[in-house]
């Protein structure tokens, strides 16, 4: 039997967190560094400087910490109250998984409910699994017909979506896909969703475009269109995650250049969000650049 890792803190999963940490530890040996090398230099006034100089870099510390803490305790008071929209909107047969961090934040569940509802798609497609994958579930059960399709690159982690799909009765209308990242074939540096497991696609309705992970490669989300372009349907819509992150704002900027795309909304929720929708007078056209 395989005993279960350890759980960890909420800091080991928040990159930001060890960002920080890697910051101010830089910081600190900068200064550190420069004081030895001031005080051997020229004595007791270098140690008058240093002090000063670290007096300044605590009080930077302070006003980035007081900062944080007040962007952190709006967005805290947004969630909760995105949260609770939620629940009244699709009410779960069970508890939800967690979501902020890496997971989509509760702003952006509550713009996939009303997404739906506002255009009732019939083929959902998902670039990246888990709860959002629930709640696409619970809106086309809701309306009664349709149905959701997840691509996931890590088989754990699709594996825990199915799970969920399955406790939440939602097998009948969300599928779940392991796809693991692979070369694409005109671009060996970058990687993409394995294109065999998304052969068979029916027409697409909406896509939303929330995987893979950033650092995977520059932009890179950025196959979604040139991959996807011809299973979207005339007036389908694309829901992008995380644009607020510059590689998805750029990324969102040369699709609407390279193909026939309206932007239909920009939203300025936690992490950005844009819906933008292929026009019904299309034409299949490949971008220059990526």
């Amino acid at each position: 039997m395989n005993f279960p890792p350890r759980p960890q803190h909420m800091e080991a999963q928040d990159p930001k967190f060890r960002q920080l940490q890697r910051q101010m530890t830089a910081l600190w040996s900068l200064w550190a560094v420069v004081a030895l090398i001031l005080w051997l230099a020229v004595g007791d006034i270098a140690f008058i400087a240093a002090l000063i100089a670290l007096g300044g870099l605590l009080i930077a510390l302070a006003l980035r910490l007081y900062h944080k803490a007040q962007i952190e305790g709006f967005y805290h008071y947004r969630a909760t109250e995105a949260l609770l929209g939620l629940y009244a909107l699709i009410q779960p047969r069970l508890p939800l998984p967690p979501m902020r961090l890496w997971v989509i934040s509760p702003d952006f569940a509550v713009l996939i409910v009303q997404t739906i509802r506002a255009y009732r798609p019939q083929v959902i497609v998902e670039l990246g699994s888990g709860v959002s994958t629930l709640i696409c579930g619970y809106c086309v059960e809701a309306q009664g017909s349709g149905r959701i399709i997840s691509f996931e690159h890590e088989a754990n982690f699709a594996d825990v979506t199915r799970a969920n799909v399955r406790a939440h009765g939602l097998d009948g209308c969300a599928t779940v896909i392991h796809a693991p990242l692979t070369p694409l074939a005109d671009q060996p540096n970058r990687r993409w969703y394995d294109p065999r497991m998304m052969a068979d696609l029916p027409g697409i309705d909406l896509l939303i475009v929330d995987g893979p992970p950033e650092g995977i490669n520059a932009m890179a989300r950025f196959p979604a269109l040139p991959s996807l372009i011809d299973r979207l349907n005339p007036g389908a819509l694309v829901l992008v995650d995380d644009f607020m992150r510059p590689d998805e704002y750029a990324m969102v900027r040369q699709w609407v250049e390279a193909y026939d795309l309206d932007v239909i909304a920009i939203y300025a929720n936690e992490k950005g969000a844009a819906l933008l929708r292929r026009r019904i007078n299309t034409r299949n056209t490949r971008p220059t650049k990526d």
